[in-house]
């Protein structure tokens, strides 16, 4: 078993350094504090949103900041081998987020995670 921890340590540094590298580190922050918990797809769906919102010139907007895990590096590092399932939304948004946000026209995605879920708009 300490020689698969020691593995595994191994492998996520590695992760880290190339999520580092391409600078991909604020979106894992971003990931670890919008989507705690959440499973691969729903951050997979962030990391689409997070694109989708820089192509169309919204930069910020995101308030979930925390120390990235080990699925939030990994998701960084993938996401972008997984298609849109988010239909090109531009908006990710937790519980009672949708109700403040009278703008927010269809609802492209929702993922449970323990507790919570988020969903993806347009």
């Amino acid at each position: 078993m300490h020689e698969w921890r020691n593995g595994r340590a191994l492998l996520l540094l590695v992760v880290v350094v190339m999520v580092v590298v391409s600078g991909a580190g604020p979106l894992a922050r971003v990931m670890a504090g919008e989507t705690p918990g959440c499973p691969f797809e729903a951050k997979v769906a962030l990391a689409h949103v997070w694109e989708n919102r820089l192509e169309a010139g919204i930069d910020g907007g995101w308030f979930g900041d925390a120390e990235p895990g080990y699925d939030d590096w990994l998701a960084v590092l993938w996401w972008r081998w997984w298609p849109d399932v988010t239909n090109g939304a531009l908006y990710f948004v937790g519980p009672g987020d949708a109700a403040r946000m009278p703008w927010l026209r269809v609802r492209t995605g929702r993922w449970e995670c323990p507790g919570t879920w988020v969903e993806s708009w347009w």
